[in-house]
């Protein structure tokens, strides 16, 4: 008896996960309707599952072990390009020093932010707004409240952004799928425009611009 073993990465298996469930719900669901459905783990869960399976072996009484690594499609409906744009840290700071903007009025764009917007322009390329706003589950910030926060950047920057996405629960534990860099799949626009295949995140903890399909 041969036995054949698919070999997925985890970020394959996230963006694997994603998209069948944009394809079924529309939307990602949130935490506690994952918490409802039993073959639905959170990023938690499918670390740990991917974490603890072992490998199998002709110990075991396989003749063969045969690996064949996951290879994605490429979907050729996807033609357009887009890029995640971190906003705290990235694009804007509080002029009050807090550690984010507390409301529209304490937004200031970064030094140098204007010349690389100038930049951005251009129908070829969708801007999405993304971060992660856990204030919002602690209480400590209003859904509102962002939203301001981020329109007012885009309106300083005047850049054309596609839609505003960002991550309202706790950091953790990590039971949503919309944390960042998992906030890249939230969107359905993403799907829409084709940025599951040709999309790059520009976040504070990676400066230059990298493929979002690899984090």
């Amino acid at each position: 008896m041969r036995c054949v073993q698919l070999q997925i990465p985890l970020a394959e298996a996230q963006v694997n996960i994603v998209q069948r469930m944009l394809e079924r719900f529309g939307r990602l669901l949130e935490p506690e309707e994952i918490k409802t459905r039993r073959r639905l783990p959170t990023p938690a869960a499918l670390r740990r599952r991917l974490d603890t399976v072992e490998p199998p072996s002709p110990e075991e009484g396989f003749s063969a072990v045969d690996s064949i690594p996951f290879v994605r499609r490429p979907n050729i409906a996807y033609r357009e390009m887009g890029l995640l744009l971190g906003v705290d840290g990235v694009l804007h700071r509080s002029k009050s020093g807090a550690a984010c903007p507390r409301d529209a009025d304490d937004v200031e764009i970064l030094p140098g932010r204007f010349r690389d917007a100038a930049a951005l322009g251009g129908p070829w390329l969708h801007l999405f707004f993304v971060s992660n706003q856990s204030g919002i589950a602690a209480g400590s910030v209003t859904r509102e409240t962002v939203d301001a926060i981020m329109r007012r950047s885009a309106d300083l920057l005047k850049l054309p952004v596609t839609e505003i996405v960002y991550c309202p629960h706790p950091a953790e534990p990590s039971a949503c799928w919309c944390h960042k860099p998992l906030l890249a799949w939230r969107s359905t626009s993403c799907t829409a425009t084709g940025l599951p295949e040709n999309t790059w995140l520009w976040s504070a903890t990676a400066p230059a611009m990298r493929n979002s399909r690899q984090h």
